[in-house]
């Protein structure tokens, strides 16, 4: 009997054993089906969390003083007083960037660029420069192109500027824009657009010109914006200029465009949109370049309209965003900040008025070509005659010119038409900077009246801002430098 029992009690636990190793082997799969599961749903989300359409917008010399003018503009367009929005300043993710260059506290847009581009620090005047570098760094837009992205540049100034340039091209001088515009097509990117080819006979106008190299490298040249992809059949890529084109290859102001015609940032980027969708994805820079130019003019209303008209070319990448979610990424910042534009100064203290920003007609560039013609078509001139052109041509109806004013008026006056000035050259730098010094006069006495107040002709140290919607933009939220886009953008990228 007690053997009975024994032999009994060992056959349970033979069988409890059995179903213990049983139900551990079972429960072995189950883990590791878990951790299958896990690691492909990992896997998966990683991917679809990856965006494969990029658009990096850069608004050259948009700091934050640059911003908010635009947003003031568009506040007085509706009749009010404060800041109506941008659609950058709606995105959800907002941060801001250092922007000092490798051997400058204040950079320029060919250092800064670089820095973008490359995501190393570069030294002044440079385009993505690295002679120091056994293997240099290659631009986003380089890297995008060898795994499989279609790339396109876009820009309103020439094509062979700093911003554009240092995406495509290297050099240790950002003004050698022959050679510079000459590796265009040896980068292969599938589209260019905008400004023309600044200098492409090079500086003694001796060589051959940059578009018919271009043309002869498989790239087509239009300056019409419709059936792009039908004229790009066997052909390595496009290369879309504005119909009108100014002295430096720049597409005209927004403030200008009525009268001087064009398209606008925001056409060519919705048409650029559409050329370079495919499956793959794609790597679009846009740079609104003309926001520094009217900055560095200290001219407050075309200064305005260009962060506004820049806008307007987010607002088309915005657009395709709310189509593809789950699949696009917008950045937009910008190089540096230029101007030292502040609202508000001594001479109006709290009763700045920025509704007579409307009451410009054009820019400072197109009225200082106002008084070139007058200068060259007459003999005989006077400050009235300045004055009434001043009215027609660029400010109406001019504010109240006061003692002082027309002092400073007549001495600009007197140098720009008969070379005669008590100044150094120091001092005429001080005060015209390369402008015209009667428009210079006369704008300083508006912006004054207005209640604003510019710092400096140039670029400036101060931080800029970062607006990032999509997939991926929490990682440009808060503060960062400049050389931190690309590596940001790179481990996002779907290859």
């Amino acid at each position: 009997m007690f053997i009975m029992k024994i032999f009994k009690l060992n056959k349970n636990l033979m069988k409890s054993k059995f179903l213990i190793i049983k139900f551990s082997r079972i429960l072995g799969l189950i883990l590791l089906l878990s951790v299958v599961l896990v690691f492909l749903s990992c896997n998966s989300k990683t991917t679809e969390n990856k965006p494969k359409y990029i658009f990096l917008f850069i608004g050259d010399g948009m700091g934050f003083g640059n911003v908010s003018i635009g947003e003031a503009f568009l506040s007085v367009q509706d009749g009010k007083t404060g800041f109506k929005r941008l659609n950058l300043s709606s995105f959800p993710v907002h941060g801001e960037c250092t922007t000092d260059c490798a051997d400058n506290l204040i950079t320029d847009s060919g250092a800064a660029g670089s820095a973008i581009a490359c995501g190393e620090k570069a030294n002044f005047g440079t385009i993505s420069f690295y002679p120091d570098k056994t293997n240099p760094p290659l631009s986003i837009a380089k890297i995008a192109k060898q795994n499989g992205f279609k790339v396109g540049i876009i820009t309103t100034v020439g094509i062979n500027h700093a911003t554009p340039a240092v995406f495509y091209a290297n050099n240790n001088n950002r003004r050698d824009y022959y050679n510079i515009g000459l590796q265009l097509c040896e980068s292969g990117f599938d589209f260019f657009g905008g400004g023309g080819f600044l200098k492409p006979n090079d500086k003694s106008n001796d060589k051959r010109s940059l578009y018919e190299i271009t043309q002869e490298n498989a790239y087509v040249i239009t300056n019409s914006i419709d059936n792009w992809k039908d004229l790009v059949k066997d052909k390595k890529g496009l290369y879309f200029t504005n119909p009108v084109l100014l002295d430096e290859a720049d597409m005209p102001y927004a403030i200008d465009r009525k009268e001087l015609g064009g398209f606008s940032l925001a056409e060519i980027v919705e048409k650029a949109i559409d050329f370079l969708f495919n499956q793959k994805g794609f790597f679009i820079m846009v740079e609104g370049g003309k926001i520094d130019w009217a900055a560095h003019e200290n001219d407050p209303a075309t200064l305005a309209l260009e962060v506004i008209d820049f806008d307007l070319a987010v607002k088309k990448a915005l657009e395709f965003y709310h189509k593809y979610p789950e699949q696009t990424l917008i950045i937009v910042t910008a190089d540096h900040d230029t101007g030292g534009i502040s609202i508000g100064n001594y001479e109006k203290e709290y009763q700045t008025n920025l509704s007579l920003l409307l009451n410009y007609k054009h820019s400072l560039k197109y009225f200082s070509g106002v008084l070139d013609n007058y200068k060259e078509k007459n003999k005989d001139y006077s400050i009235q005659e300045v004055l009434k052109l001043a009215d027609e041509n660029f400010y109406s109806p001019l504010p109240y010119f006061s003692k002082n004013d027309m002092i400073e008026l007549k001495s600009a006056f007197d140098y720009y038409f008969f070379t005669r000035t008590n100044l150094s050259e120091e001092e005429l730098r001080i005060k015209y900077d390369e402008y015209n010094p009667v428009a210079v006069a006369i704008s300083k006495v508006i912006i004054r009246n207005i209640g604003l107040n510019f710092s400096t002709w140039n670029h400036l140290a101060n931080k800029v801002p970062v607006y990032t919607i999509g997939k991926g933009a929490e990682y440009f939220g808060g503060s960062m430098d400049n050389t931190e886009f690309k590596p940001k953008i790179l481990n996002l990228m779907q290859w």
